[in-house]
């Protein structure tokens, strides 16, 4: 386990240099590519232009691998719907590419050095994030929720040498697991867990299992999170009940707080006060949601026939 804070100053460091190569960029190719990322030794850095439809015309995206020293491109491939793009320090090129008309499908594809397309991954699921090593030898993919269960809110782990899978483990927490992001340190993949300012670290076994520490500080974070909803759900309660309710700062309040994390009773809380604040702004949608996932963590949570009402509200417009 190790524990970081977020380096802000790389980041801004990062996007400026993103900013001064999209500039390049565009005055290279008269076109505007907004999707960067550079390898961690910044030898090389990908671009992706999205593709577009011009009237029934499908017209493809771009993918660019570029020398960064140089300020050339290497090589300059057309992809559908490139997103995304992850670069190794040997210049392979890690990018996802959604699918024309089709938002749930999405495919991984590995290009090398000289732009070949080593392999490609299709799922049948959105990928919500994907990342490849330094050494260009492991790759990952994460995807959101989909109706094909196989790739349906999962981790994958790959050799990207040869495009094959490690391993896959699910990624539908538990109440007592705390969701992380992936990220690398040198070949192996760990989960990165982040609580306000906090950041720890947890490396992946060989079969994709996590140490106990994750769960140890999952748990930890369990309790400062409902220790504070104790303190901060009573305040934003009385503020929506008022006879004029102070909507900003009950919604400020609420922000405090990582609702995800929350156990079951106190996130149906939570998420029915944010329910209210959403349709006191108008926002009948968001409101809808919020009810339905607060009635699915507590059937009890005392917003039921609220719903309902709005629901009918929103299929009759009445």
């Amino acid at each position: 386990m190790e524990t970081s804070e977020p380096g802000a100053a790389a980041d801004k460091s990062s996007r400026g240099r993103s900013l001064e190569l999209a500039g390049y960029v565009e005055r290279l190719t008269g076109e505007s590519f907004a999707d960067f990322s550079f390898s961690p030794g910044e030898e090389f850095a990908a671009a992706a232009r999205d593709g577009y439809w011009e009237g029934e015309q499908w017209i493809q995206g771009k993918l660019l691998l570029m020398d960064t020293a140089a300020k050339a491109p290497l090589w300059e491939k057309a992809v559908d719907r490139p997103r995304h793009p992850k670069v190794s320090d040997i210049g392979s090129v890690l990018v996802e590419d959604l699918q024309p008309r089709q938002d749930s499908k999405n495919s991984l594809k590995l290009f090398d050095l000289q732009g070949n397309m080593l392999w490609e991954k299709e799922f049948g699921a959105r990928i919500k994030n994907s990342g490849i090593s330094p050494s260009g030898e492991r790759a990952f993919a994460a995807t959101l929720s989909s109706k094909y269960e196989p790739h349906s809110s999962r981790l994958f782990f790959f050799d990207a040498s040869r495009g094959t899978e490690l391993w896959s483990r699910d990624l539908h927490y538990s109440q007592e697991e705390a969701p992380y992001e992936c990220d690398f340190d040198g070949d192996q993949l760990v989960a990165v867990v982040r609580f306000y300012e906090e950041e720890q670290r947890f490396h992946f076994g060989e079969t994709g299992e996590l140490p106990n520490e994750y769960l140890y500080f999952s748990y930890e974070i369990n309790i400062r999170q409902s220790g504070l909803a104790t303190e901060i759900l009573p305040q934003v309660k009385i503020m929506l009940i008022k006879s004029w309710p102070e909507i900003d700062k009950a919604e400020e309040l609420l922000g405090r707080i990582n609702i995800e994390e929350l156990p079951l009773e106190t996130k149906a809380k939570a998420l029915r006060y944010h329910g209210e604040i959403q349709e006191a702004r108008g926002n009948l949608r968001r409101a809808a949601e919020a009810w339905e996932q607060a009635l699915e963590q507590d059937p009890d949570v005392g917003i039921r026939e609220r719903y309902q009402a709005l629901q009918k509200k929103l299929h009759t417009g009445k």
